[in-house]
């Protein structure tokens, strides 16, 4: 279909997966493009008290196609109900390495996780900075960077690699929670939306419809594998009082040609409105007319979007604006909706994390879940900094 080869040719011109990067974001699908933290599900606390030891695995696709070089990386804080006070750590170690087994399949003893080539990269103090209070995806920030003293030179075909984190300090007989922002299951995709709703002037309260047009996204996968290659994305419009609409769909959101991106509408003709995304690809929508209840019609309008079944889609990100034809509404005669922006997932487990008391003889992982629940899987969100072919 011509949607289907458009979607993965606008996706595959992006920019994302070809040549050279400076930043990865582990698991990429909880950092969406533009976004300024990362959507993490679950809050982890791998500097929990002394004498405690975090590893973490990282599949080796999610580092790139052939080789890195990591000189740094950067945890984000997620914000809780209670202050957390600043913290000293003084003898914190960091090391990675490549992992002797994979993500999804980690031991339950450190040791047997350790494969070879480790090397310390952080040894030292670090001061965790005061934790303000607060929730949802605006109270993260990357807030713990972590500098390298040598760069890790990696090659995807050794094998996953192994963080490990080792708090040094002595137990002192309490814990300490300081709590960073993770993933559960690290696998499927995520939809976050942003933008402008346009709205409809005509429509005034008491009568049963939204006076503003508003656009959703489902995935014909489920949680944890919502969003991932080889899916459908569905886009849906509900309570929409006119037809035609249009979808637009595209990888780029910053900018189209020299115009920079949101476009304010208004000096169109189109108050309230904005144009989010560059109007790479435009698709009709099925629109379905459901009748008048009192004082206006009702129309709702959907699409379906096949994702090729390619592990280069993985990571990727690609956004979907509405535009409805509505002469009613201002001088421009177009209402667009705000913005759903998708960032398609894995089908394999990228991460996994396990922790402990460093005397212990096996870890936990994340969750006491694993065992029961295959799909539970999970590790803070990590930025790696270096390059990345």
């Amino acid at each position: 279909m011509k949607q289907f080869l458009s979607v993965a040719a606008a996706l595959l011109s992006a920019g994302a997966i070809c040549g050279q990067q400076k930043t990865r974001y582990i698991p990429s699908h909880y950092y969406p493009d533009g976004l300024k933290a990362p959507y993490g599900n679950a809050s982890l606390e791998p500097f929990t008290e002394g004498n405690m030891r975090m590893q973490q695995i990282f599949a080796a696709h999610t580092l790139g196609r052939k080789n890195a070089v990591i000189t740094g990386m950067t945890i984000p804080i997620r914000k809780q109900n209670t202050a957390r006070a600043a913290h000293m750590l003084t003898k914190l170690s960091i090391s990675l390495g490549y992992a002797k087994t994979t993500a999804g399949n980690m031991n339950q003893n450190f040791q047997a996780n350790r494969g070879q080539g480790a090397i310390v990269v952080f040894h030292g103090s670090y001061s965790l900075p005061p934790l303000g209070v607060g929730s949802g995806p605006s109270y993260l920030q990357w807030l713990l960077p972590f500098k390298f003293k040598q760069p890790f030179v990696y090659a995807v075909t050794h094998g996953d690699l192994l963080l490990e984190l080792h708090n040094g300090d002595a137990y002192s007989g309490s814990q300490y929670y300081y709590p960073v922002s993770g993933a559960v299951s690290g696998q499927g995709g995520t939809v976050l939306y942003f933008g402008k709703r346009g709205k409809f002037p005509y429509i005034k309260p008491p009568l049963p419809y939204p006076d503003e047009f508003s656009i959703a996204a489902g995935s014909s996968t489920s949680w944890p594998k919502a969003f991932v290659p080889g899916s459908k994305v569905y886009f849906n419009l509900s309570y929409v009082p006119t037809s035609p609409a249009f979808l637009m769909l595209s990888a780029v959101r910053t900018s189209w040609g020299p115009i920079k991106l949101p476009l304010d509408l208004t000096k169109f003709g189109a108050p309230t409105n904005e144009l989010n995304v560059r109007p790479d690809i435009i698709l009709p929508m099925k629109m379905t007319y459901w009748g008048r209840a009192p004082g206006m019609p009702n129309w709702s309008g959907d699409i379906a979007i096949q994702l090729p079944n390619s592990k280069l889609l993985e990571g990727q990100v690609f956004h979907g604006q509405a535009m409805l034809l509505d002469p009613k509404s201002n001088a421009l005669g177009l209402v667009f909706s705000d913005t759903a922006s998708i960032a398609i997932g894995s089908t394999q487990v990228e991460v996994e994390m396990l922790w402990g008391n460093d005397n212990a003889s096996g870890g936990r992982f994340y969750g006491e879940g694993r065992n029961s629940q295959k799909w539970l899987y999970g590790g803070p969100i990590v930025r790696f900094d270096g390059s990345f072919q």
